[in-house]
């Protein structure tokens, strides 16, 4: 494939690039580097480790589906007409900042965070988080942040794209502005690359003790309890973007904030809630602008699968 657009074929290497790590052979050097490390005096712990890894991969491909490997998003043309702001939000020095490989001066970029000690040519403008907020456990911060854009935002821009920190702009990203205002809730997202259903990702959680499994476990039943049907779908969170001009988008966030902060504090999993939040309030999913099968697949961006901590 050839192309004379420039972010046309910047996404074409990114699409190339994300093909390579889903080879046979990537994999298997993958292994090996890792059984390099435990070689020789460590084996049987790796060993232990790959057969735990083989069984919990039995029940999560249980709860999982496929995507095609040629599944992937396609923005609309990029956007000029409008002001719109990516930010982000890292805390605790989970994650390391991600420069945008492409910037746009139709965007501003701006990082909350309590680490000063980002780089000096950053586009990332660094605004502190409060101390109130920096005393708040867990990731109670970066969650403000991620739901409140309309608060923090709407009078001075368009349109807002979170980004988790540990994602990395590729390419151009104006055009995904197009695809949230268009969708009934004002709001785009990717949906989920495994999983197409809150009470599937909710046992995914319990399985692999992410979040509190306990309150998880409290949380859908309620779900169930009023209602909320099974296989609804299921969005994937690292990337959002929000029609900041849409009162229906507004309201979701509002609502989202709400049950994450308020009504189930310690369950920690906003992307079980969101679907919940959506049909609550009278949506479907399809009323929410598509950004993609799997970020992984999506070559504007790409995502960091380790954490600092």
């Amino acid at each position: 494939m050839s192309t004379d657009n420039p972010i046309k074929a910047l996404e074409i290497i990114s699409r190339e690039a994300q093909q390579l790590k889903t080879t046979p052979e990537y994999n298997t050097g993958r292994r090996f580097l890792e059984m390099k490390k435990y070689f020789p005096f460590h084996l049987l712990k790796y060993a232990l480790m790959i057969k735990k890894r083989k069984s919990m991969k039995a029940k999560v491909d249980a709860l999982s589906k496929t995507t095609p490997d040629d599944d992937y998003y396609a923005s609309p043309e990029p956007v000029s007409d409008k002001k719109g702001i990516v930010y982000t939000c890292i805390t605790s020095g989970y994650d390391d900042p991600c420069e945008p490989l492409l910037t746009n001066p139709c965007l501003d970029y701006k990082m909350f965070t309590e680490n000063s000690a980002v780089e000096k040519d950053s586009v990332w403008q660094v605004e502190p988080i409060s101390e109130e907020l920096v005393a708040k456990k867990g990731n109670f911060a970066n969650r403000y942040f991620k739901f409140n854009s309309h608060d923090l935002f709407g009078r001075d821009y368009d349109y807002a794209i979170y980004i988790d920190g540990c994602v990395r702009i590729i390419s151009d990203v104006t055009g995904l502005y197009r695809t949230a205002r268009e969708a009934p809730t004002g709001i785009a997202i990717h949906r989920h690359y495994l999983r197409d259903c809150a009470y599937k990702e909710a046992q995914w959680c319990v399985l692999n003790n992410k979040g509190n499994p306990e309150k998880i476990l409290e949380l859908i039943q309620r779900f169930k309890d009023e209602g909320f049907p099974e296989g609804f779908g299921l969005c994937e969170c690292p990337v959002i973007v929000i029609d900041l001009k849409s009162e229906n988008a507004k309201r979701i966030m509002d609502e989202w904030w709400h049950e994450f902060s308020e009504v189930s504090p310690q369950v920690g999993r906003d992307q079980i809630t969101l679907p919940y939040i959506i049909w609550k309030l009278g949506y479907s999913l399809d009323d929410v602008g598509n950004l993609g099968s799997s970020i992984y697949k999506n070559p504007k961006f790409l995502k960091i699968t380790y954490h600092n901590s």
